[in-house]
């Protein structure tokens, strides 16, 4: 598809093409026995003539435009095509007929692209040649060259091109957009969003019994089922001219050649069906054109390295980020810790999640001044958000990176945070602090949205591309824009959440979710300890029914699922409710190092064995499997309640630093094994510790040793020590 000019110079490839694709794909849709299926068309069915607004009854009627007769033929068989098949074959095919669309990543080619993109495209080159702002038209023209000319070629040659397609700079400076025919048509516009809607409105709402006007009479005709999706509004294309005009500030000249065609007079739909089924649009054309061009000059800023992104706070979640945008953009990576930038610098992960080569090929500064956040018109805040001794939320480090951006911050800046926080913290607590260091107001000013972390650390599967996205924004522009840059690297694709606040409370009731089923798996293994079953084995049978939510027990550590809960809590309690499930489910996760270790207690004595002399080795510190974190970790719960009675222990692990636990938790870790133990504790399942022997267990243990099994790993394996495990 395309404009009057693509139209009517590829006739030919039109009407083939689009046959082909859609009769293909209709009849397959039949054979397979696809439930629904919903054809897009074009208004361009409608006669040339036709009264206006054109109602769906008016197809066929009279002469089609000449100028894309061949791709309304096409349409017009797609239709007739889908309302066959339901009336001879049962299938429930719902046509749809939308107005002229527009919105973000439009074909912006000069010799094939619709009305309004062509308008845009061509007004900003208009503008950057009447600025004399080579640096834009070229880069422009290197993401989009023009038959071939790009921002490389000489100023000649890109000036004869740009005046082939009447963009046009005098010898006095003065700068003329010349546009085809006269400007006095008549169209509507449908931003692209509102006809995604749409769809999916029809595909859920909408069955083909629900558009035959008599469906008990079997000699009436039924035909005009399809659909005409718009706005119901039109103006004319010269309006629509100056009003791209004024939106992209584009003062030159506006020329009319009227020796070229005008195409259709007027094409206005009728959009009474579709209303009276429902659904009507959202978003008017003036904010339509406003978001499309802000998206044409953000992405096309960032995409083409004239804007850069800034990433504040560089651990497990931001520098994943910074490295992914660096790939397609310029990045500022930003980190309050010196010796962390100096390794990243040398291409060292210092959360060892990734390897050097990730580093490869990234545009990227790595720095510890915030002056260099300067530079950046979009900010992601990936700072940790922990909780402090009392269980409640610090808000420290993302008020603090809150500060530092609003120092920096200017007009036209966006700031995505992606620190987990609850419901309400972006716009309630961040945003005050931008907007009094920066003096600006969030809207107006600047641009503020929320799209929560999912990176799993230790997961080479799920990582950040190929998770969905979730991205919010203070208003709707806000929102277009932030989730189009971050399609840039999210293979995935985004989600679009309708407020800041959703996209909060999605992230927080997403570990919430897992910490309360977690919760309940450790209070059925306490149970089921006293019953004297394995809670494993309990687990495993009941896994067979089909709607089972298969979840274990274990120690819930991290900076997420064992930190997250709390935010949630807080927030509810501030608004005067208790959140007995949530704070049970916390109290039961908890408590499980200390349960596990009062359960050694007891089995050392059961042994005859006094506490005071007994010794333990505890095998992984971190908080979870195949990664160097030791934040929050579970296990040193165990340690201390371990110490508490006197027991001597020993605590390896393969990936944990022993300088990091000694100065986070006081406690100096071995690196191996050291002497014979009366218990062994394999806490964390790194894969180092997957394939043991039972041999090496009993190399380790005293006659009586017990071998405590955290996550069951080795339940069907170990045969003739004294095993136990959650």
């Amino acid at each position: 598809m395309g404009g009057i000019v693509a139209n009517n110079t590829y006739r030919a490839q039109f009407i083939y093409e689009n046959l082909m694709i859609q009769n293909n794909i209709i009849h397959q849709a039949y054979v397979h026995g696809v439930k629904k299926l919903l054809f897009l068309g074009s208004s361009c069915i409608y006669p040339k003539m036709a009264p206006q607004p054109l109602k769906e009854e008016y197809l066929l009627t009279s002469d089609l435009e000449y100028t894309n007769e061949p791709y309304a033929i096409a349409k017009i068989a797609g239709i007739k095509m889908c309302e066959s098949y339901n009336l001879q074959y049962g299938t429930n095919f719902i046509s749809v007929m939308p107005t002229n669309l527009y919105g973000p990543n439009d074909n912006y080619d000069l010799e094939k692209s619709h009305v309004l993109p062509a308008l845009i495209r061509k007004m900003h080159l208009g503008k950057c040649l009447r600025n004399n702002d080579w640096k834009s038209l070229r880069s422009d023209l290197n993401k989009l060259p023009i038959e071939g000319v790009t921002g490389a070629d000489a100023e000649d040659q890109i000036l004869e091109k740009l005046a082939k397609y009447g963009i046009k700079k005098e010898v006095n400076g003065e700068v003329s957009v010349t546009l085809w025919g006269t400007g006095s048509p008549y169209r509507e516009f449908l931003y692209v969003e509102d006809l995604a809607e749409a769809c999916v409105y029809c595909l859920q709402n909408i069955d083909f019994v629900n558009l035959i006007t008599d469906i008990r009479n079997p000699k009436s005709e039924i035909k005009n089922t399809h659909i005409n999706i718009g706005t119901g509004k039109d103006l004319t294309i010269k309006e629509l001219a100056e009003k791209v005009k004024e939106i992209v500030n584009f003062d030159g000249q506006i020329i009319w050649d009227s020796s070229k065609p005008d195409g259709t007079p007027r094409k206005l739909l009728d959009v009474s069906k579709i209303n009276g089924l429902g659904w009507k649009e959202k978003v008017n054309l003036e904010e339509g054109i406003k978001r499309v061009y802000q998206n044409f000059k953000m992405y096309q800023k960032i995409k083409n390295k004239q804007a850069k992104i800034s990433v504040i706070g560089l651990g497990y979640v931001g520098l994943p980020i910074a490295l992914e945008f660096a790939k397609q953009a310029k990045v500022v990576g930003f980190d309050i810790k010196p010796d962390r930038v100096e390794l990243m610098k040398k291409n060292i992960d210092p959360s060892k999640e990734l390897d050097s080569k990730d580093f490869e090929g990234c545009d990227i500064l790595f720095t510890a001044n915030v002056d260099d956040l300067e530079q950046a018109q979009f900010h992601i805040v990936a700072v940790p958000t922990p909780i402090d001794e009392h269980n409640q939320p610090d808000l420290g480090p993302v008020l603090a990176a809150s500060r530092t951006v609003g120092k920096i911050l200017k007009k036209g800046d966006y700031v995505v945070f992606e620190s987990t926080v609850y419901p309400g913290c972006t716009e309630e607590d961040c945003v005050p602090v931008l907007e009094e260091l920066s003096g600006l107001k969030m809207g107006l000013d600047f641009k503020v949205g929320f799209s929560p972390e999912r990176i799993n650390p230790g997961d080479k599967e799920h990582t950040l591309t190929t998770i969905t996205k979730v991205v919010s924004g203070n208003d709707a522009e806000a929102l277009h824009n932030i989730a189009h840059v971050y399609e840039m690297v999210i293979k995935a694709g985004v989600h679009r959440a309708p407020s800041i606040k959703v996209a909060e409370a999605a992230k927080i009731i997403e570990n919430t979710q897992r910490d309360v089923n977690i919760a309940l798996m450790n209070e059925l293994s306490l149970i089921f300890s006293r019953m004297g079953i394995n809670t494993y084995d309990v687990l495993e049978a009941a896994g067979t029914k089909w709607n089972f939510l298969k979840f274990f027990p274990g120690l819930v550590g991290g900076h997420c699922i064992g930190v997250d809960p709390y935010y949630l809590l807080y927030k509810a309690k501030e608004l005067g409710y208790h959140a007995k499930m949530i704070d049970s489910g916390r109290f039961v996760n908890d408590s499980m190092g200390g349960y596990v270790a009062k359960q050694v207690v007891k089995k050392i004595i059961k042994q005859d064995k006094n506490p005071r002399e007994a010794r333990v080795l505890i095998m992984g510190v971190t908080f979870k499997e195949d990664v160097s974190d030791i934040r929050n970790s579970k296990v040193v719960d165990i340690l201390r309640e371990l110490e508490s009675f006197s027991v001597g222990v020993d605590a390896i692990d393969p990936h944990a630093s022993i300088e990091e636990v000694q100065h986070e938790y006081g406690y100096k870790m071995v690196e191996h094994p050291c002497g014979i133990y009366d218990a062994i504790i394999l806490a964390v399942q790194h894969v180092e510790y997957k394939n043991l022997s039972e041999d090496y267990f009993k190399s380790l243990l005293s006659s009586s040793g017990l071998f405590v099994d955290l996550k069951g790993i080795y339940r069907c394996k170990i045969k003739e020590l004294n095993y136990w495990s959650l």
